[in-house]
Order: C-alpha cells, then sequence, then structure tokens
C-alpha cells in the first residue's frame, strides 16, 4: 500500500473503533433535544448504523485492506462490549453484540462477493484480451495496455515484428502447418524473454508486437532484442517441414520518441518498413530502431502522398523514353516508358522514390492507367510517322505487382489497347520477379493470358531480389533484363561478370532475348557484346527522351 491509502484506512478504521464505543455511553440513558427525551439505545442503534454503513464502504473500497481493518475493529469492539455484557450483566447490551456479529457477517459476505465478481471479470477481461491460437496477448489488450503505461507514465520500448514471405508457407504447406509456426514462435518469444518483464502480442495473421517494460539501460533492452533474433536462429519444425522463418521489426520508446500512443504505434510501423527497406541480405532478423531520420521519413511519406493524390488532375505527371538499341547492329530496338513526377515546385521526385508509397496508398492503379494511356498514345503517334525500318519497334511499359495482380488487369488492357488502336506486337510489359516470388501460380495465368492476346512479357531488374534461373523456363516470357547493379561492375567484379554470363547463356537456351540496363560506356558495352547480350539499354547510347525526339529517332531511316 502506498501512503496515501494507509492514511485514509487508517482514519476509516479509528473512524470504526470510535463508532463501536459510543454505544456504550449511550446505553440505558436519555438524550434531550429540546424538551423532548430521547433514547439512548435508539440513538445507539443508529450510531451502529452509521458504523455498519462506514464498515461496508471501506471494504469496498479498500477490498482486502479494508477488510482486514474491519474485521479487526469488530473483533475488538465484539471483545469489548462482551466484557462490558459480563461485568454489568446488562441485557440491553445483547442487540450490539448481535449487531456486531451481523455487521461482520454482512461485510464477509459483501467481501466475498465482491471477490468472485472480480475473479470473474479478471477471467473475461483475459478472454476477451488473449488470441486464442497463440495464447498471446491480441490487439485489444496492447491498446489497453499502451494506454495504462501512457497514463501511469510507465517507461517501455515496443517492437512491431513481421514476419516475411509467412503467406508462402500457408500457401504452400497449408494453414494448419502455419497456424502451428505461430504457435511455436510466441512459446519460443515466451521462454525466451523469461525473467523480464515483457509482453507478448498478435496484432494480426502474422504481425506481432513485444513491450518491454522496465529495462534498466539500452543495454539491457538491446540484450532482450538480441535475445527475440535468436529465436529466428534455428527453423521451426512441423511434422516433417522444416520451416526457416525470417522477420523484420521497429522499436520505438516511450517517452523518448513521443508521449501519444497513436504516435509511438505510427513511429513503430515507420521504423519497421524502414527495416524492410534495409533487408537487402538474407539475414533472419532485421531490426530498426525509430529515429530522426525515421521521423523525416515519415514527413516525407506524407508529402510524397499528397502530391500523388492530385498528381494526376495537377499534370504532376510526365513521361520519358529511353532508347534501346540492338547491340551488334547497334539499329533502334524499342523505348523503355519511364515515368516522371514533379512536386508543386518542379523539384523531381525519382520513381524509386513515389512508386512505393502509391503502391502502399493504392494510387498505383489510376497511375499505372494513366501511363499505359498515355505512353501507348504518344508511341502509336510516332509510330504512325515511323520508317519502314522502325515499324517494329517496341514501347515497353513496366507494370507493378499491385496493378499486374489486380483481377481487372487484363481487362483494363484490352480496353486501352483498343483505344489507343495501337498493334499489340509493339508491346512489351515489364514485370518485377517480386511479382512472381509473391503470387506464382496466378502469375502463370496472367503471363500466358497476356501471351494469348498478343501482348510480350520480359521479367524485369532480374538478379535484385530472389532470383531463380527456375523462372527463366517456368514463365513464359519474351525477354529478360539484367538489372543496372550488375552492369555497373561487370568491368571490375569476376562474380557479376560471370552471373551475367550464366544468365545470357541460360536465357538463350529458353530462347529469350537479354537486355542489359544502365550501360554507361564502351567498355561496359564490349563487354556484354562479347557475352552475346542482344539488347543494350544506357547513357552509353541514349539518355531518356521526350516525345518529340522519340517521334524524330522512329522517323529516321538508319
Amino acid at each position: 500500500m502506498n501512503v496515501k491509502r494507509i492514511f485514509i484506512v487508517s482514519v476509516l478504521a479509528f473512524i470504526l473503533l470510535a463508532l463501536g464505543f459510543v454505544p456504550l455511553f449511550l446505553i440505558d440513558r436519555y438524550m434531550y433535544v429540546g424538551h423532548a427525551a430521547v433514547s439512548g439505545n435508539v440513538v445507539a442503534s443508529i450510531v451502529l448504523l452509521v458504523q455498519f454503513f462506514v464498515a461496508v464502504l471501506t471494504t469496498v473500497l479498500f477490498r482486502k485492506d479494508g477488510m482486514f481493518f474491519v474485521c479487526l475493529g469488530c473483533v475488538l469492539n465484539f471483545a469489548i462490549v462482551l466484557l462490558q455484557f459480563v461485568q454489568l450483566n446488562n441485557v440491553n447490551l445483547v442487540p450490539i453484540l448481535c449487531l456486531i456479529l451481523i455487521q461482520l457477517f454482512s461485510v464477509s459476505v459483501i467481501f466475498f462477493l465482491i471477490e468472485r465478481t472480480s475473479v470473474t471479470n479478471k477471467s473475461l477481461f483475459e478472454f476477451a484480451h488473449t488470441d486464442y491460437l497463440t495464447g498471446a496477448k491480441n490487439i485489444r489488450c496492447l491498446e489497453h495496455d499502451l494506454n495504462e503505461l501512457v497514463r501511469k507514465k510507465v517507461r517501455f520500448a515496443m517492437m512491431l515484428l513481421d514476419l516475411d514471405s509467412f503467406k508462402h508457407i500457408n500457401e504452400v504447406r497449408g494453414y494448419k502447418c502455419g497456424n502451428e509456426v505461430l504457435k511455436n514462435l510466441v512459446a519460443r518469444w515466451k521462454h525466451a524473454l523469461e525473467g523480464t518483464d515483457s509482453t507478448v502480442y498478435r496484432i494480426n495473421g502474422d504481425e506481432f508486437s513485444i513491450l518491454f517494460l522496465n529495462y534498466e539501460s539500452n543495454d539491457a533492452l538491446k540484450s532482450s532484442i538480441r535475445t527475440v533474433a535468436a529465436t529466428f536462429d534455428t527453423p521451426v519444425l512441423t511434422g516433417k517441414f522444416e520451416n526457416f522463418i525470417c522477420a523484420y521489426a521497429g522499436i520505438v520508446e516511450y517517452p523518448e520518441n513521443s508521449s501519444k500512443v497513436e504516435q509511438l504505434r505510427q513511429f513503430a510501423d515507420a521504423a519497421l518498413s524502414d527495416a524492410k527497406k534495409k533487408a537487402r541480405d538474407k539475414t533472419k532478423f532485421r531490426v530498426c530502431t525509430f529515429n530522426s531520420d525515421t521521423l523525416q521519413s515519415i514527413k516525407r511519406e506524407l508529402f510524397i502522398s499528397d502530391i500523388l493524390q492530385k498528381a494526376i488532375s495537377a499534370n504532376l505527371f510526365s513521361l520519358s523514353f529511353q532508347p534501346q538499341y540492338v547491340a551488334k547492329t547497334k539499329k533502334l530496338h524499342g523505348f523503355e516508358c519511364l515515368l516522371r513526377l514533379r512536386d508543386f515546385d518542379g523539384n523531381v521526385i525519382g520513381p524509386e522514390e513515389f512508386i512505393p508509397i502509391a503502391e502502399k496508398e493504392g494510387f498505383i492503379y489510376d497511375i499505372g492507367e494513366w501511363v499505359m494511356k498515355n505512353g501507348m498514345k504518344a508511341f502509336k503517334a510516332a509510330l504512325d510517322n515511323a520508317s519502314e525500318a522502325n515499324r517494329k519497334v517496341t514501347l515497353s511499359i513496366n507494370i507493378s505487382c499491385s496493378q499486374f495482380l489486380d483481377d481487372s488487369f487484363i481487362e483494363c488492357c484490352k480496353d486501352i489497347i483498343a483505344n489507343s488502336q495501337i498493334n499489340v506486337k509493339n508491346l512489351m510489359f515489364e514485370i518485377t520477379e517480386s511479382v512472381l516470388v509473391e503470387s506464382t501460380d496466378k502469375a502463370v495465368k496472367l503471363i500466358d493470358e497476356l501471351n494469348a492476346n498478343g501482348i510480350q512479357t520480359s521479367i524485369d531488374d532480374f538478379g535484385t531480389g530472389y532470383s531463380s534461373l527456375s523462372y527463366i523456363y517456368k514463365f513464359n516470357f519474351k525477354e529478360l533484363k539484367i538489372d543496372k547493379s550488375f552492369t555497373d561492375s561487370i568491368c571490375t567484379s569476376k562474380g557479376n561478370n560471370d552471373f551475367i554470363k550464366v544468365i545470357i547463356a541460360t536465357s538463350h537456351r529458353f530462347g529469350l532475348q537479354v537486355v542489359t540496363e544502365g550501360v554507361e560506356n564502351e567498355a561496359q558495352y564490349k563487354k556484354l557484346l562479347r557475352d552475346g547480350c542482344d539488347i543494350i539499354q544506357g547513357y552509353y547510347f541514349s539518355r531518356p527522351v521526350d516525345e518529340k525526339r522519340m517521334a524524330e529517332l522512329m522517323a529516321q531511316t538508319e
């Protein structure tokens, strides 16, 4: 008990004892109110009722502590009255003894009912705040605990944790296996954090949170984080399967980062996003702590999100077209349609910055449709005035992951192509390999459907993610694009050079032509030419050009 509580309970206990002594001085006496005589027995009864009320109030407000003092007071009171009864042999004291016993019994019953109700409420609270599958606390409990900790100004750290590619386990090995993985992981975390003031919460499917309380220093917090990270070192066994799990995590601290619950959750989510962006290697656990850079990143993201909302109506988007040339003949092969965005002051925002935000916020569908409409329109106008030698030049359009997997994508493409009146043989849709990892079966069907409609497809940025040579023969692609990151070091890194050689040879074996991006000098060009690369794209031949210059290049006869 704290000092204030001790003081209040002590005062109430004193009042109880004092009220218990008063009737002893009133029995068999009369009190005069004005000219009227009032029996002391009546007044004593009223005092005992007041004492009963105070006893009940003390029990209700202070539970066990109150009950202890009430019982102590009743026992002392009963002993004193009983002693008086024995000494004076006054039968008028019998009702007082009975009332004290009734008071003690009543308070005991009230205390029992309160405790029973409290246990029931606690059980209901636990049921309502526990995830039935894993046994971890749920999001309702997290919100309750966060609000309580902030209200009480208790220092804590919150980890937001997201499992990587868990959806793949559910799809390939079934939900039963996925559920076992989740239960196993939660059990691991609880065991690993045993002895620390930490709580595990399940927010939704494969997203969790861990609250760390009462840690003595940042080193102690880091130690707890390392303990969680170590749980991913070994695979989760489910039957005959070994499930290797990777995760991303974002950390935020109260009150260092914010004193508001909503902001803390927002900042933790931002730190988690940072962890995902920085996870280029295959580490099993990647964690980022929220800091001032993360805050600037949030502000920047909100700024870009606001621009994207108005970009189409405010004409903030523009298109440029980067020429592609046949490696052996240096003749024009095609153009890649590139999307550009400027803010309201005319400053350029790169696609690597605004595309992920557009996908996250759901703007990508309208943006993708705008690119296809305007790109095909500009290319068709240039194609109508092209020389005979350039009639087969292609336009490559990048298709985002969300856009490609949308159920209405194919029909949308058909409508735009029909309206632009462009020949599908002059089109190439570039699809990033991340699509192939996320939804392999659906991607196979969509690519086959595009091919059935005469639209050629290319696997873009090959080698930057979860690349697999199986994609080359599993999917019916026409073209493969090697990412610029490999081209940059082709003349200095034997590993990258060997990688490109293998990709080119394998692609040719399965009938794919190879485009290499980011070719900026003659040494790179000659190296790729010797390795058998088909198409070259990069500053060595041409920077991206506008619509007018594209038309001029296509009109040339040589």
